[in-house]
């Protein structure tokens, strides 16, 4: 088993080793648990903070990273049932969500899930106009590159931005993952408003966000030199309102090519 990238209590130990079986809500947890109810809702409420679990319409899931790395057994991944793992060069699936905590939940699993069909000698290749996460939820985003470097994935990422935050995240996550290679003052990959992409072998993630939400979050790191519970809750406040986020999932050697050609000339 891997090293746990959080110390957990007996009761969430308890409710991970529930939900490795099935996602259920809090009171199927309570009705389960023989002590207290309220260690239950506290467990829940510290696991989800911890991006251990996942909360939709009432219902908790354990994250795909955490089913190999704490609890030790693998979870169906029913690959047949989602259109991604079928397609062939030159298709694309677009999928819509309602804030970007959802879709930040469904990227984590479907990540996790193409990197299980790849060689780890495969470098992953990412770029954002920003590592606005990393503001938000630093203990989130360094246990996901902890957690690649760990399986022994190298990383590429390229930022768009250029303001003083921009370079001190990039040096911190850096810093403390050795196997993450990062660049400063990168064109964007696209046109668009993209807020972030992937690359995993051909397969290119691209998250739009609308134009505004993009707009804001620009505006809060140029205003911004340092990170404060304040200026943390404002962008906060951007990332998790409600609006239009599209994930599209392409199978596309050609395109991918091309992008990784232009990420890895800022390694040269």
């Amino acid at each position: 088993m891997e090293t746990p990238l959080f110390t957990f209590s007996p009761v969430e130990e308890y409710v991970i080793s529930v939900l490795a079986n099935k996602p259920s809500t809090a009171l199927e947890l309570v009705g389960l648990y023989s002590g207290p109810k309220q260690s239950i809702y506290k467990a829940l409420r510290s696991l989800v903070s911890k991006k251990v679990l996942a909360s939709t319409n009432g219902v908790f899931s354990l994250l795909r990273l955490w089913v190999d790395a704490v609890v030790g057994t693998l979870m169906p991944m029913q690959l047949n049932h989602d259109p991604i793992f079928n397609m062939t060069p030159g298709e694309q699936v677009v999928y819509t969500f309602k804030d970007f905590d959802s879709c930040d939940q469904y990227f984590i699993q479907i990540f996790w899930n193409l990197n299980r069909i790849i060689s780890a000698d495969t470098p992953l290749l990412f770029h954002n106009l920003h590592q606005w996460f990393y503001a938000v939820k630093p203990d989130s985003e360094q246990a996901f590159w902890g957690h690649l470097c760990e399986q022994g994935f190298t990383s590429y990422m390229t930022v768009s931005g250029v303001t003083p935050l921009d370079k001190y995240i990039g040096g911190t996550l850096f810093a403390t993952n050795p196997q993450l290679r990062f660049s400063l003052m990168c064109k964007a990959l696209s046109a668009q408003t993209v807020s972030m992409v992937c690359m995993i072998g051909d397969i290119i993630i691209e998250v739009t966000p609308e134009k505004s939400r993009t707009r804001a979050i620009d505006t809060w790191f140029k205003n911004n030199t340092t990170i404060t519970p304040e200026n943390t809750a404002e962008l906060s406040e951007i990332i998790t309102r409600r609006g239009v986020v599209k994930m599209k999932i392409t199978n596309d050697p050609i395109k991918t090519a091309q992008y990784r050609k232009r990420i890895m000339s800022n390694f040269a």
